[in-house]
C-alpha cells in the first residue's frame, strides 16, 4: 500500500477533539505527530516558546 497521506487543509490546527484523531487512519496518525514533532523543533531553533526575562531575552524551558 503506497497511499499518500492528505491532511486536512487547515493541518494540525483543524485537530480539535480526541475523536478526530481517534477517526484518523494509523498512517495520518504518524504523520500529524512528525509534523507536530518538526514546528516544535522548529520553534526551539528560532528561540520561540522560550521563556521571557526581565532583560527581553528568552531563556529555554
Amino acid at each position: 500500500m503506497n497511499k499518500k497521506t492528505t491532511l486536512p487543509p487547515e493541518g494540525v490546527e483543524g485537530i480539535e477533539t480526541i475523536e478526530d484523531i481517534l477517526a484518523m487512519a494509523k498512517d495520518e496518525k504518524r504523520e500529524i505527530l512528525r509534523l507536530w514533532k518538526e514546528r516544535k523543533a522548529r520553534e526551539a531553533k528560532s528561540g520561540r516558546g522560550g521563556k521571557r526575562q526581565p532583560s527581553g531575552k528568552f531563556e529555554s524551558a
